[in-house]
């Protein structure tokens, strides 16, 4: 490590601009043991200090957490910062940063004793990202730093209900997956520009809102909760390219009349009745699972659907014969097993599949 500083410094003081490029070059590249190497080599990382500004700072923190945390205080021209610790206790205000050009906050592996930080110190914080650590307490409102842009908070243990956030009416991106997450989700009124929300394997409950007031969302995912009743037709959502409602109790499912954008649609492990609709305004759609359900009758041409390259219909109740699917020929996987269907898979449909169980 001593060898690769003495060689950047060289680089980065040289009046050459290839030999400066190459110095930054391996400063971005550099392998920083932080626990080790930067107490040790504390002076010519400070020198290094601005020409850290998009460093990924990435490594385990696991004995000595304060000294190294006081040194990471200094670097004032950080721009991006991931910290990832093996199972240490971090308690509160230890990692209570006052570096003002942070855009992006990663940390993954520790164990919050006094809940999420609130990070007033970070005003330029954009992208937060906390993942696989143990807190276990509710999630804070963030009002210390409204511009944040994307918000990931990750197998926690979270508690408590979701704030509808809006305190932060940038954000495009909400990510709160495996948490322990209870009662209603919020319709984020205050979020016209989010487009990606994942709120799964949470135990969320009651009616899925319509998210009117969402129209960049491409990503809606709310699988593995206790979600109820119909699904909403999501008129208003005319960009969503992928909605995941699997493992819910879900009873019936629309046709969908505004959705020209989405290729994935699965709502497998629910509890959807009647007789499946035909779909025919979903004309880009690819992939759709609607396995383990109550549906019945018999299964639709689908004839609009000359996308559709994945369709698992598998453990319902349909009847009547098994369709040629004539129109999808992109179709290459199929699982219609475990119904009440008649007949055997037609040739023509037989052939062009990878992958099929009736």
């Amino acid at each position: 490590m001593q060898k690769e500083l003495k060689k950047v410094k060289r680089l980065l003081n040289s009046p050459d601009k290839t030999n400066q490029e190459l110095g930054l070059a391996l400063v971005e590249g550099m392998n920083l043991n932080l626990q080790r190497d930067l107490p040790k080599y504390y002076a010519t990382y400070k020198f290094l200090e601005k020409y850290l500004n998009d460093l990924k700072v990435e490594k385990q923190l696991e004995k000595g957490l304060e000294d190294t945390v006081l040194i990471l205080k200094e670097l004032f021209g950080l721009t991006y910062l991931e910290l990832y610790f093996d199972s240490t206790i971090i308690e509160e205000g230890i990692i209570d940063f006052q570096l003002p050009n942070v855009r992006r906050l990663g940390i993954g592996g520790g164990i919050f004793l006094s809940g999420i930080p609130n990070f007033t110190g970070l005003v330029s914080l954009e992208y937060l990202t906390i993942r696989s650590c143990k807190i276990e307490q509710s999630i804070p409102n963030f009002t210390s730093i409204p511009n944040l842009i994307s918000l990931s908070l990750e197998i926690l243990g979270l508690t408590g209900g979701i704030p509808d956030f809006s305190n932060l009416p940038n954000l495009e991106k909400l990510h709160l997956i495996a948490n322990q997450l209870t009662g209603a989700i919020p319709n984020f009124s205050n979020l016209p520009k989010l487009e990606r929300l994942h709120l799964g394997r949470n135990q969320l409950s009651g009616l899925i809102p319509n998210f009117r007031y969402l129209p960049k969302l491409w990503q809606l995912h709310l699988g593995e909760n206790r979600l109820t009743n119909s699904i909403p037709n999501f008129s208003h959502l005319s960009r969503l390219t992928s909605l995941q409602l699997s493992n819910n109790q879900l009873t019936e499912i629309p046709n969908f009349s505004n959705f020209p954008a989405l290729l994935k649609l699965h709502v497998k492990n629910n509890k959807l009745k009647g007789e499946l609709p035909n779909f025919r305004n979903l004309r880009n759609l690819c992939d759709l699972d609607l396995s383990n359900n109550e549906l019945g009758g018999c299964i639709p041409k689908f004839s609009n659907l000359l996308e559709l390259w994945t369709l698992d219909l598998s453990s319902n109740k349909f009847t009547g014969n098994i369709p040629t699917f004539s129109q999808q020929n992109k179709l290459a996987r199929l699982n219609l097993k475990d119904n009440q269907l008649t007949g055997s898979i037609p040739r023509i449909l037989k052939d062009r599949l990878v992958v099929y169980s009736i």
